[in-house]
């Protein structure tokens, strides 16, 4: 058993997103190694020394994040060296990396040098808290700072699977589909498991896309699980892995050397943003325009003054002359536009909160236009905006690969 122990007063009050737990739970797992337990706890004296002794009885491997620090309320060290009867004691050599590589001494270096004598150190690279490993109890310290952590990670790792060598290893098997949601995919899901009792199923679903996994101990049945899967869905497999659709879209440009600009309003610059966060997006996004205001509409992109007041700013024909203007701009082969309405307010009768039309198509080509589909109006304003760019690029894939509308595609 696996197990995780997040430390600090701000996880428990909300102020910081606890995205350690995450990446290592990620790490195991992709390993073949499941996480059963997550726990946080406070920068209590006495929680931490309840928390530690409960998990090292029922845990083979138990990890912790956090309280490692110089400052007062970095306990971890100390109770674990009171726990396990291991006097902390002055590591020379670590003061001595931590001068080499900041190139100075500062006044923590001595505190942080001073670790449990049982302790093997992972030396810290990035900061000055060393990981400390102990091996006959199946235990390891890493620091909260999670550059830090991730940095001293591949070293931690290679203890923990000696530590679990013999331990069997769990299977399997992810893919994305684009255009479903979850209600689609579970009846399928919930057949599939009654033919592989044995196997463990999961839907990981996002607005636009949503994720499968298939897990368990025999490939071969994981195998034809999956094919089974993709057999059903054939026309909505975005990657046989996990995947983001701005991931999946940016292979299939790459692949076909061809390239894309965007035109955005409600979405505010988001699509541009999310294809961009991707090393090589340059080989085939040639630009976008965030054009938020009717003027900006007009005078970027040559939407029709006409247009804008026959039919307001959201509306498919607004659209459709957005997704003709960055083509003119830009010379890309496919494109996509996007306006809306993405609240709290701004609404109204006729166009409700969640209201988004998007064109996209290939230069020279009648556009595909459609209102998005299935937007709550309930739903806060970020949500719809992030759900807006994940069908956008969601649809273009579709569209691409499949030569086919994306809202006609998607199943409610």
């Amino acid at each position: 058993m696996i197990e995780l122990i997040s430390i600090g007063d701000e996880l428990l009050h909300g102020a910081t997103l606890n995205t350690n737990a995450q990446f290592i739970a990620r790490e195991l797992y992709s390993a073949g190694f499941e996480v059963q337990r997550i726990t946080t706890l406070p920068d209590s004296r006495q929680a931490l020394q309840a928390g530690l002794n409960e998990a090292l009885r029922r845990s083979k491997v138990v990890i912790t994040t956090g309280g490692l620090g110089p400052t007062l309320d970095d306990e971890t060290k100390n109770i674990v060296s009171q726990m396990l009867g291991s006097e902390l004691h002055f590591d020379q050599k670590y003061f001595d990396h931590l001068c080499q590589i900041f190139g100075e001494t500062r006044s923590t270096f001595r505190s942080q040098s001073t670790v449990p004598e049982k302790a093997k150190l992972l030396y810290n690279r990035l900061g000055t808290a060393p990981g400390l490993v102990f091996a006959d109890q199946g235990l390891i310290l890493l620091p909260g700072v999670p550059s830090e952590l991730k940095g001293l990670w591949p070293e931690a790792f290679e203890f923990i699977k000696k530590r679990l060598k013999d331990a069997p290893k769990v299977l399997h098997k992810r893919m994305t589909l684009a255009l479903l949601r979850e209600q689609n995919v579970d009846p399928v899901l919930r057949m599939l498991k009654e033919q592989f009792p044995e196997l463990g199923f999961g839907i990981y679903p996002a607005y636009g896309y949503l994720g499968v996994r298939i897990s368990g101990s025999d490939s071969n049945k994981i195998d034809a699980a999956f094919e089974k899967i993709s057999a059903q869905f054939s026309e909505h497999v975005m990657a046989h892995q996990s995947s983001s659709p701005e991931e999946t879209l940016h292979e299939l440009l790459i692949k076909k050397n061809q390239t894309l600009a965007v035109a955005e309003s409600c979405t505010g610059g988001l699509i541009a943003s999310k294809i961009t966060s991707l090393q090589s997006a340059s080989e085939y996004f040639l630009g976008g325009v965030v054009s938020y205001s009717n003027l900006a509409k007009s005078s970027l992109l040559g939407v029709s003054g006409k247009t804008l007041k026959s039919h307001g700013a959201v509306s498919s024909e607004v659209a459709k002359e957005m997704l003709a203007g960055v083509f003119e701009k830009f010379q890309s082969n496919w494109g996509i536009a996007v306006t809306g309405i993405a609240g709290p307010t701004g609404g109204t009768d006729d166009k409700p909160i969640g209201t988004v039309w998007i064109a996209m198509g290939k230069k020279d080509k009648e556009p595909i236009v459609g209102l998005v589909p299935s937007v709550r109006s309930g739903w806060a304003r970020q949500t719809i905006i992030n759900a807006c760019a994940n069908f956008a690029l969601a649809g273009l894939w579709h569209l691409i690969q499949h030569n086919t509308s994306p809202f006609e595609a998607y199943n409610d």
